[in-house]
């Protein structure tokens, strides 16, 4: 008897074991289910942010690729404008030392007038047009000294100066 009763009190204690573990089993199955659920929309929020930058960085670096070609092409052309003037850089200076030897036999006429003038307003004239013309020979002077020096090298560090940013 004592036996059943021990047999009867161990299927008691089994059947609420059975019952208490199933009801905190439940709470806690309800809980993963929710934590499964969340992963799964985390997990779905990842993926959709994800492709959108990819997106992005991909929209980005095709814009990045575009700018860089033109400033390539704009390099190129930039480029090529002055190779060509430096090519006809010869027969602008042939050209401007004609124009500067003509300017030298104005200055001398001009001279000459001043030199050989009878009254004081054509002196003053001839001298105006003497200092008016040797102006412009400065000038042209100073043009062929630039396009003699435009295919010297120039050092970085005047570069970097007339950029305005420190070599």
């Amino acid at each position: 008897m004592r036996n059943l009763v021990l047999i009867i009190v161990m299927l008691a204690a089994g059947v609420c074991g059975y019952f208490i573990g199933g009801w905190s089993g439940r709470s806690a199955k309800e809980a993963l289910a929710k934590a499964e659920t969340s992963a799964k929309e985390s997990e779905a929020q990842f993926q959709k942010t994800k492709q959108e930058l990819e997106q992005k960085l991909a929209s980005i670096g095709s814009q990045h690729e575009a700018e860089k070609q033109k400033i390539n092409d704009d390099f190129k052309k930039q480029q090529d404008e002055f190779t060509s003037a430096v090519a006809t850089r010869d027969q602008r200076i042939a050209g401007m030392v004609k124009e500067r030897s003509g300017i030298q036999s104005q200055i001398v006429a001009a001279q000459a007038r001043a030199s050989a003038a009878k009254t004081d307003a054509d002196r003053k004239a001839a001298e105006a047009d003497v200092l008016r013309l040797q102006k412009q020979e400065q000038v042209v002077v100073v043009t062929v000294q630039g396009e003699q020096c435009a295919v010297v090298k120039v050092p970085p560090s005047l570069l970097a100066a007339l950029r305005g940013a420190t070599p």
